[in-house]
């Protein structure tokens, strides 16, 4: 057990004494053509109450249940109190009318938003059941009640548990809203986007490895393995914000990918060398003049930062959390 109460992953493991069907926690694709998974979650609608991940689900080979036991203590909380008028007055009253559930703040990663919701609340939902109004409520009296007032009072883990989980996904939560942004094309700055994310998830844990090294490999993984494409390579050193950064440097798989994106994208063996000429210029002079004294180069330079990309793998949950809208939009009339 660490100093703030939060197991690491591996600490979390070894300490459980069931088995759980681990569900995905969010779900982020790049590029229109070929993508890959960070991480997944999904959505249902059981007895009318919104569950914000299936328990039919698996976390895959993560193996993090630190984040699937947190997730479902979440849904259990969130659930029971939007499922009964009364305690979702009750619990308005000792939040300001702060709702913990924000269906309208993005169409993805809502399952990780509302867990930073749930802790933005947290004085207000420990008085709320500590309160004397909750205490003579037949509420209180009930099983289901019991169990979701010990998640906030009694549960030592939930409330560091829930702090882990936000540390450790928030920066994936940016990645995956910079990739679906209307902004601007993203290709050119997913390659730095993932690297700024491990940076940020490490800063976040304390520069703790055997905390954050488990998000790493994980990444990596779904990086090396399902992810990285040339073309994001290719995106970041074709970047001008980036090749201008005194800390740019161009690694082995950077140019690798770049190269591969040339061998792939243009056809004509003279105009690749051409290309590969003009990439001395790059720097000099190629961005200051727009590229005119190269047009080969730019050609190809604006064919792949024009490229779009989105988190398509988590609109078909969308539908989901429409129906979650629409409970909360009754529940207020």
């Amino acid at each position: 057990m660490e100093e703030d109460g939060v197991h690491t992953p591996e600490e979390y493991a070894e300490g459980r004494q069931t088995n759980w069907k681990l569900p995905f926690i969010m779900r982020l694709t790049l590029s229109a053509s070929m993508g890959g998974l960070i991480f997944g979650y999904d959505a249902g609608v059981i007895s009318g109450a919104p569950l914000f991940v299936q328990d039919d689900l698996r976390f895959s080979d993560t193996k993090l249940p630190i984040h699937a036991d947190t997730v479902a203590r979440c849904r259990a909380l969130t659930v029971y109190i939007y499922k009964h008028c009364w305690v979702l007055n009750l619990m308005r009253g000792h939040t300001k009318g702060r709702d913990l559930v924000r269906p309208a703040v993005t169409r993805f990663a809502t399952c990780f938003l509302i867990l930073k919701s749930v802790y933005q609340q947290k004085t207000g939902l420990i008085t709320m059941f500590g309160s004397e109004d909750w205490q003579r409520s037949s509420y209180a009296k009930r099983p289901d009640g019991a169990r979701v007032r010990d998640i906030v009072l009694a549960n030592s883990e939930f409330w560091p548990a829930i702090k882990y989980c936000i540390k450790s996904t928030v920066p994936l939560v940016k990645v995956l809203r910079l990739v679906d942004s209307d902004e601007r094309p993203a290709m050119g700055y997913i390659y730095e986007a993932m690297d700024w994310a491990k940076e940020t998830i490490a800063a976040n844990l304390g520069g703790v490895k055997k905390k954050y090294k488990p998000i790493w490999d994980i990444i990596d993984q779904r990086w090396d393995l399902q992810m990285h494409r040339p073309l994001h390579a290719a995106g970041y050193y074709l970047n001008p914000r980036f090749q201008y950064d005194p800390k740019f440097k161009a690694d082995i798989e950077v140019k690798q990918g770049l190269y591969d994106c040339i061998e792939r994208m243009i056809s004509s063996s003279r105009d690749r060398i051409i290309i590969d000429d003009q990439m001395d210029l790059f720097k000099e002079n190629w961005w200051e003049s727009y590229g005119d004294s190269a047009p080969e180069l730019q050609k190809l330079a604006i064919r792949i930062l024009s490229l779009t990309c989105n988190s398509s793998g988590c609109e078909r949950n969308w539908s989901t959390f429409e129906h979650v809208s629409t409970y909360i939009y009754k529940l207020n009339i």
